[in-house]
């Protein structure tokens, strides 16, 4: 082979390895639209980075105000326990107090009604009956309970024990009437018993029907405190609420 020719060889050689700007230009177009293309798509990504990242403040937001919100309501049950600790130490303490005034009282029961009575009178009347004079200054008021029952209270506990302990002593030995104290036309029997909170009143008579109908042979009443014996010589058992009988028999529905 000649010079010549080799040197058109590689000539031609060259002119066909060497891309023509056509191709380059399409080459970079591609380059750039994918560039565009990733460009985008990192927009896209920045865009939902930004949207998490304010989804995540405002969760943060939410999460801080529960946090507040939950310490605020720890506060307020704090708060709330207390004023019910208080307010059962009210309750305790008026329920002593109304004990107390109770534990000064007694009840009459039996005198007919009158318009024009004069209920000292009654009460003294009483006293001298049970063999227990009743002086006035002794008293501190004393009223009919829905013209039935004469309620008396005294200046102290213990005046008012003596009266109901002289008064058991008498009715043991004969009954006592309206008619021992002046009502000539009445014969009602005429009972001397402490004074009941309406509670006391409502569990004693639960019991007392408790006792007839599972044949207890003792029930009674004293200082607001009721007790029930089944027998003679059995132990008393303090009746605190109704739950204490059913639990003494189950059969009693109360």
């Amino acid at each position: 082979m000649t010079s010549r020719t080799r040197s058109a060889s590689r000539v031609d050689s060259t002119e066909t390895s060497t891309p023509n700007n056509s191709d380059i230009k399409s080459a970079l177009k591609e380059i750039v639209s994918r560039l565009d293309s990733i460009e985008k798509r990192i927009g896209s990504v920045d865009n939902r980075l930004d949207s998490i990242d304010g989804k995540i403040k405002s969760l943060e937001k939410d999460l801080q105000y529960q946090s507040d919100s939950v310490e605020i309501l720890q506060k307020e049950v704090h708060a709330l326990k207390d004023d019910m600790a208080l307010v059962q130490q009210l309750k305790t303490s008026a329920k002593e107090s109304e004990i107390l005034s109770a534990s000064k009282c007694l009840e009459i029961q039996g005198t007919p009604y009158h318009s024009n009575e004069k209920l000292l009178d009654i009460v003294a009347a009483v006293g001298n009956l049970v063999k227990t004079p009743i002086n006035p200054t002794q008293i501190d008021y004393a009223y009919r309970n829905k013209r039935k029952n004469i309620v008396v209270k005294f200046l102290q506990s213990h005046v008012r024990n003596s009266v109901l302990e002289s008064a058991k002593k008498v009715s043991k030995s004969s009954a006592l009437t309206a008619k021992d104290i002046g009502y000539s036309s009445s014969h009602n029997k005429l009972y001397v018993n402490e004074f009941l909170l309406f509670d006391t009143r409502e569990l004693f008579h639960k019991t007392r029907l408790f006792q007839k109908q599972f044949n207890y042979k003792y029930s009674w009443c004293i200082n607001q405190k009721v007790y029930i014996r089944e027998q003679e010589g059995k132990q008393a058992i303090r009746i605190h609420s109704v739950s204490d009988l059913k639990d003494l028999n189950p059969d009693y529905k109360g």
